[in-house]
């Protein structure tokens, strides 16, 4: 990744020239591995506001001009933004211990500066304005940021789990370019105490459970020849979090445990329309008299086991070693059959 830093100064002082003021800006930090900057200035000659937004990713000299691109802000929008800022109840935050932030500043009745991660936290809910004026003057492309962002405030977090596509050697590329030491550590902790109770490789992704507090899930798409990776994860905290860290770790040491797998007899069950689009699914074991499988989207399904006629249409076509899941599968049937 380039050194986006070095890159970010050069437009500071780019505008600083234009002796423009600034009235806002928007730095996504290594937000989903893009670097984007935005900011709206006054041009003092012209008299108008003017947004301009940059991928610091793409410059590829240090003539600034060619790579920013502008456009002219509505007075009555900033007008509303200036009502923003000035009736904001919380002029300064912090981010702790990530690479990932977004930071907004902006100079009105008093400096404010804010950081967070990835979501705008819902006491600040009242910046969704503010990114709505910056994204409605940004590129199309862009507008998947402003969604993502706002998602905490309109309730649909959960659909953003998967990272953009980054190029990343999956067995070469130091882990320090996605992750902080900290989440290093503890991916590496999290492999050696055996924590990853399956990892398995099929077609192009990497399928993972890792058991901690919680059942936490990795899915790791990987183009080999093109070294292009694209991660998914149901960790609460940031893409790149130690969850990812520890079966990145673990799949260049070769480890390999393999899920169970069954396949269904009957299409005409509703369940089926959940589950990923395999000849098989993907099992992590039972749950008290039903199975939990991996479904498409990333999530444990707990899938009945029985039909209302207490018989199994599941057949094991993988187990481990001994069984396990056969014997288990096998008690739970003999018991209701009983009944």
């Amino acid at each position: 990744m380039k050194n986006v830093n070095s890159y970010l100064i050069l437009v500071k002082k780019y505008f600083k020239k234009l002796k423009t003021k600034l009235f806002a800006e928007v730095f996504l930090e290594n937000y989903n591995n893009r670097n984007i900057y935005i900011r709206i200035d006054f041009f003092k000659k012209a008299r108008v506001f003017k947004l301009s937004f940059i991928d610091l990713e793409h410059i590829e000299s240090n003539d600034i001009s060619v790579w920013i691109n502008s456009c002219n802000v509505e007075p009555n929008s900033i007008f509303l933004l200036e009502n923003i800022f000035n009736n904001l109840k919380i002029q300064n935050t912090s981010t702790k211990d990530s690479n990932y932030r977004v930071t907004i500043n902006a100079n009105v009745k008093s400096s404010i500066h804010l950081e967070f991660n990835r979501f705008l936290p819902l006491d600040l809910y009242s910046l969704t304005d503010f990114f709505i004026v910056i994204f409605n003057n940004c590129p199309k492309k862009y507008e998947g940021f402003f969604f993502e962002l706002i998602s905490l405030i309109i309730g649909n977090s959960s659909e953003f789990t998967y990272n953009d596509e980054i190029k990343f050697d999956i067995l070469k590329t130091n882990l320090k370019n996605l992750f902080i030491n900290e989440d290093i550590k503890k991916g590496n902790e999290y492999y050696k105490e055996g924590l990853i109770k399956f990892l398995e490789k099929i077609e192009n992704k990497y399928y993972a459970i890792i058991e901690g507090v919680e059942t936490y899930v990795v899915i790791i798409e990987y183009d080999e020849k093109e070294n292009i990776m694209k991660v998914y994860s149901n960790c609460p905290c940031n893409f790149y979090c130690k969850h990812v860290a520890a079966i990145i770790i673990a799949i260049r040491d070769n480890y390999e445990k393999r899920f169970y797998k069954l396949t269904y007899d009957s299409e005409k069950n509703s369940f089926l329309e959940k589950l990923i689009h395999y000849k098989f699914f993907l099992c992590i074991g039972v749950q008290n008299e039903g199975l939990k499988i991996l479904s498409k989207d990333g999530n444990i399904e707990i899938a009945p086991l029985l039909d209302i006629n207490n018989k199994c249409s599941w057949s094991v076509i993988e187990d481990d070693d001994k069984k396990s899941l056969s014997k288990r599968i096998k008690a739970i049937t003999l018991k209701n059959s009983l009944k």
